[in-house]
């Protein structure tokens, strides 16, 4: 909730601007969240300066407890265990 209105912008459906930030934001059915073509203004040179081509949510994995086979399916967020993207739910006001 921001009481005094968002703190980013969407452009074209998908080019999101948020603090000294910007980046084009996708949703996957099997990858989930895709972050692409992140920029950061750089405060010394005032300019947008690339930080990220390309990154999956899925690509985020968290190992829990013992790496024995009997804790393979504590890693959430691996797409191929639970396909990510579909449990996925649009944000709606209220």
């Amino acid at each position: 909730e921001q009481p005094k209105g968002p703190s980013f912008t969407i452009e074209d459906d998908h080019l999101v601007k948020w603090a000294n930030w910007e980046f084009h934001l996708k949703p996957d059915p099997r990858a989930g969240v895709v972050i692409s073509r992140a920029k950061v203004m750089d405060p010394n040179t005032r300019e947008m300066r690339n930080v990220m081509y390309k990154g999956f949510t899925s690509e985020l994995f968290v190992p829990y407890m013992d790496p024995t086979d009997a804790w393979y399916f504590k890693t959430y967020m691996d797409a191929g265990e639970y396909g990510f993207g579909l449990q996925a739910m649009p944000l709606d006001p209220l």
